[in-house]
């Protein structure tokens, strides 16, 4: 039995209310009319206990690995990265998962067109679903508290994409501030990764964290005068590149050097024998993890967070 239906006649607050009222347990399914791009929210007996927002990749597993909560050991030994996930101790998961499920819910939420199916069951549905929907946390999240969560977000995020306007924004750490730099640990880590200039999008799958976070924090720092986004980061790129031509002997600083990407460490895994599936997201998230071999562990997240059938 399904119900099924168009957001555009009924929003998805609407029907998380619906099936939080009547108790439902079973999966939402969520498809973007303008991306295409697909989400799900799964409940039990009315109550929010995983969401995913992007069906391609498991953002809790990204979450975990960013922590410094996995091993690469963990990673290769592993068939499924709802297996990795659920390897973490429950008092260090639930933050992290009760966050990416805020998070996600609040991604749906902006989506202002597109069609739901809720398929009625428990566990016999998990084995069809993302990583991110498999593996359930010992997280319940009332629906009118995931849903306000997500409006008072909607609400205040104009206000935060005048700081920083676009995922494809490039942000750079100002040389000289106005003020002696004073910042959190939250903030310290994203402009770790800043250096000499990443775009929001890349900032986001990086640190680990959700598009909401990261963009508070990040419109934080440009407010302060600590970060400040780019008019021509391609030509900022070109200068630095024409200094360094001028400064040593180099074999061709206008050409990019190729990255070599060792994913014979996945044998069996057919997949990942291409090195054009070697997204920026993958590559970005392996910035943040210490002393790890990052061909192996680039790898070993590609086979456990592809595309989900």
């Amino acid at each position: 039995m399904t119900l099924e239906g168009s957001l555009d006649a009924f929003s998805l607050p609407d029907v998380l209310a619906l099936l939080a009222t009547t108790r439902k347990t079973g999966v939402l399914r969520l498809s973007g009319s303008t991306t295409g791009a697909v989400g799900q929210v799964r409940v039990r007996d009315g109550l929010v206990v995983a969401a995913s927002s992007d069906d391609a990749s498991s953002a809790l597993l990204r979450r975990v690995v960013a922590a410094g909560l996995v091993t690469d050991d963990a990673l290769g030994t592993a068939a499924t990265a709802a297996e990795v996930v659920a390897g973490v101790p429950p008092d260090e998961l639930v933050p992290i998962a009760r966050e990416q499920v805020v998070d996600a819910v609040f991604e749906l939420l902006r989506w202002r067109a597109g069609s739901f199916s809720f398929a009625f069951g428990g566990d016999d549905l998990a084995v069809n679903l993302p990583a991110d929907l498999q593996v359930e946390a010992p997280v319940q999240l009332a629906v009118e508290d995931v849903v306000a969560e997500g409006q008072a977000r909607l609400a205040a995020w104009p206000e935060l994409v005048t700081r920083v306007p676009a995922a494809d924004a490039v942000l750079s750490l100002v040389p000289v501030p106005a003020e002696t730099p004073s910042c959190s640990v939250e903030e310290w880590g994203l402009l770790a990764l800043v250096g000499a200039g990443r775009s929001v999008s890349a900032l986001v799958e990086a640190s680990g964290r959700g598009e909401w976070t990261v963009v508070s924090l990040l419109a934080g720092l440009v407010e302060r005068g600590l970060l400040t986004a780019l008019a021509d980061p391609v030509a900022g790129s070109r200068r630095s590149l024409l200094l360094a031509a001028l400064e040593g002997p180099a074999d061709d600083p206008l050409e990019p050097q190729p990255v070599a990407v060792d994913v014979d460490v996945v044998a069996a895994d057919e997949s990942v024998a291409d090195q054009s599936v070697v997204d920026d997201g993958v590559l970005d998230v392996l910035d943040v993890l210490p002393e790890q071999d990052a061909d192996v562990t680039r790898s070993l997240l590609l086979r456990l967070t592809g595309p989900h059938v």
